[in-house]
C-alpha cells in the first residue's frame, strides 16, 4: 500500500483551488493544517494495517464462511461482520484489517490512534 502526501491530496481529490506556486489561494492556515493531519492520519492507518506498505495475507488467522470477525471500519470503529469470502473481505484481510477478537481490533485502533 502506498503512503500518501499533501500533494496527492489535493492533486487526486482537487478539493481546493491552487495557485501556480502550489500554495492554497485565500483558503488560510487552517485548511492547510487541516490536510496535513489528514495525510499523517492517513499513513499511521496505512503504517498498521500494512508495516511494510504492501499488501499482505495474515497467516495467523482467517476465519471460515460465516464466521464472525473484527475490523475497523471506514469511520475508525471497531466493528464486526461475518466472513463471506466476498471482495469486502479480501480486501480486509490483504490489508490485516481481520481480527478474531474484539480486543485485538481495539488494540490495533489504539495504535493508530496514539502513534
Amino acid at each position: 500500500m502506498e503512503k500518501i502526501n499533501l500533494e496527492q491530496i489535493r492533486t487526486k481529490y482537487h478539493y481546493y483551488t491552487f495557485v501556480t506556486n502550489k500554495s492554497l489561494e485565500s483558503k488560510g492556515d487552517d485548511t492547510e493544517k487541516s490536510l496535513k493531519i489528514l495525510a499523517k492520519k492517513i499513513n499511521e492507518i496505512i503504517d498498521v494495517l500494512s508495516p511494510d506498505c504492501e499488501p499482505k495475507i495474515s497467516t495467523k488467522w482467517m476465519p471460515v464462511c460465516r464466521e464472525k470477525y473484527f475490523y475497523i471500519d471506514d469511520f475508525a470503529h471497531v466493528n464486526y461482520t461475518h466472513w463471506d469470502d466476498d471482495r469486502s473481505d479480501d480486501f480486509r484481510l490483504k490489508n490485516n484489517n481481520v481480527f478474531q477478537t474484539e480486543e485485538e481490533a481495539v488494540q490495533a485502533y489504539i495504535k493508530i490512534m496514539h502513534s
